[in-house]
This record gives structure tokens, sequence and C-alpha cells, in this order.
């Protein structure tokens, strides 16, 4: 047992000394090449890079297309909200009333209001925001609400004169008589 295969050929003249010791060397390099191959880095595969290149770039493109369509959801959300908040606090249009005007988009507007909401749109108890085609008179309030949900609703907030507490005219009574 003690022989190997390769000591029984030579000694039955099978294969020569020389091309056994050849195959020998042959052999012993190859394993010093696996050894090698083995401590050496892996073969860089080209397609694996390509593949996982293009799976970042896709979950890259699926997260932008989540962000946009919550983003999409979240305006929506916020104009039915100002929607509900307008169509829930708008004052009553009056069948006559007096015409206030204020300017919009540099262009003069009018909206028919009773006596009482003209004094609170002038000093900033009230509003006027857009709906649809047409304007509508909101309280102060309100209209605070919708400039946080979106600042294009207003068309007119005089929220500076609310808080004016300095007005030297202030002691003089306005004749009631007096039309602009």
């Amino acid at each position: 047992m003690g022989e190997t295969l390769q000591e029984q050929l030579k000694r039955l003249g099978l294969i020569k000394k020389e091309e056994a010791e050849a195959k020998k060397r042959e052999k012993h390099q190859q394993l010093k090449a696996n050894k090698a191959k083995k401590n050496a880095p892996p073969p860089i595969d080209e397609n694996a890079l390509l593949a996982l290149a293009a799976q970042k770039k896709k979950a890259e493109r699926a997260q932008e297309l989540n962000r946009q369509r919550e983003e999409k959801l979240r305006r929506r959300q916020e104009a039915a909200r100002a929607e509900q908040l307008i169509a829930a606090h708008a004052l009553p249009k009056p069948q006559g009333g007096v015409a206030f005007r204020f300017v919009d988009a540099k262009k003069i507007f009018r909206v028919f209001v009773e006596k009482e909401v003209v004094a609170q749109l002038s000093v900033g108890k009230a509003a006027i925001v857009r709906q649809g085609e047409g304007y509508l008179v909101i309280p102060a309030a309100i209209a605070r609400q919708l400039r946080e949900i979106n600042p294009a609703l207003l068309a007119f907030f005089n929220e500076n004169s609310a808080e004016k507490q300095d007005d030297p005219y202030a002691e003089y009574a306005v004749p009631d008589d007096l039309d602009w």
C-alpha cells in the first residue's frame, strides 16, 4: 500500500521517469496556480454589476414616483380641506347690499355685501377668497387657516388694519351718510 500509482507504473515500465517528473511538476504548478486564484479577488462579473446598477436606478425611480404621488395626494387633500372651510364658513350673499371694491391681480373687482361686512373687511375681521369664477367673504380666522393651506386663494385680506392700534383718527367718527 505504500506505493503510489505513479511509482507502480514506473516499476512496471509503463511510464518513464522523466515523464513522471514532468507530470509531477505540472501538477505542482497547477496547485500553486489554484492557491493564487483562491487568494485573488473573484473575477468581476460585468453583467452582475450592470444588473445591480439597473436595480438601484429602478429603486430610486420608484422612490421618486412614490414621493410625487404622495405630494399630489397631499395637495388634493389640502384643496379639499380649503373647499370645505370656504363652504362651511362663507358669509351668505345678500340680495342687495353695498358694493365693496378690491384689487385682485391688478384688476378692480367688486362684491356686494352688507354694510356691517364692509366694516369688517375694512378692519381685517373678514376676508375675500376666490371660489371658482367668483368671490366669497369669510371670517378672518378662516382666512388665516386658508393662508397656511393655500395663500393663492385669498383675494383680499386687510390683516394689517386689524393690528393697528395707533390710529390717530380713531377718536373721530365717520358720518353715516359718507359714501365713496
